[in-house]
């Protein structure tokens, strides 16, 4: 089988295209926030970019479809592989409360896939392949400060690799986004 190499922006691009779509529903949805009006009050329509640190370190996108539903997308680079994940999760932003009425931790669960591939042999124990599928189910919660435009997220992801094998495994990560 012939090995190709995928360049960083066709990656990106690729993980990006979903993204398009999203945002081009939002604009039509008469609950847009306005560009002043960014918080974390109201998601829906927001898009967050930024990065994530962890088993799979890389930039991550989050857009807000509802204010109960995320789409999410990322791209993790490591030691000359590549991994791009998307999914879609439901957020639950009134299960804490705090003593003032704030709703600052957003608890979530998803479902999604992960793609790897590469050339290094030992990246998610994807033996001598060169390309790699997972189901993922990440669960985790969002610090979204009510007044600002910034979210902090940490997130298991219990994940099956589909192929070229068959086993699970769990990844873990830590990240920031900016809302806009």
């Amino acid at each position: 089988m012939k090995n190709f190499v995928w360049s960083g922006m066709q990656i990106l691009m690729l993980a990006l295209a979903p993204l398009a779509a999203f945002d081009a529903q939002a604009q039509s949805l008469s609950t847009r926030t306005e560009y002043a009006e960014v918080n974390n009050i109201n998601k829906v329509g927001q898009i967050g970019a930024g990065v994530q640190l962890g088993s799979l370190t890389g930039v991550n996108i989050n857009y807000w479809n509802s204010q109960t539903d995320t789409w999410n997308a990322g791209i993790a680079a490591d030691n000359g592989n590549t991994a791009v994940l998307v999914g879609h999760m439901w957020m639950f932003p009134g299960a804490f409360t705090t003593a003032s009425g704030g709703r600052d931790f957003v608890p979530f669960i998803g479902v999604g896939a992960l793609m790897a591939w590469g050339d290094h042999d030992d990246y998610l124990k994807n033996r001598t392949e060169n390309f790699a599928l997972a189901a993922q189910v990440p669960v985790g919660v969002e610090f979204l400060p009510r007044s600002e435009r910034f979210g902090i997220f940490a997130e298991l992801q219990p994940s099956l690799e589909l192929t070229p094998d068959s086993y699970a495994f769990l990844t873990g990560d830590l990240g920031a986004r900016f809302y806009f």
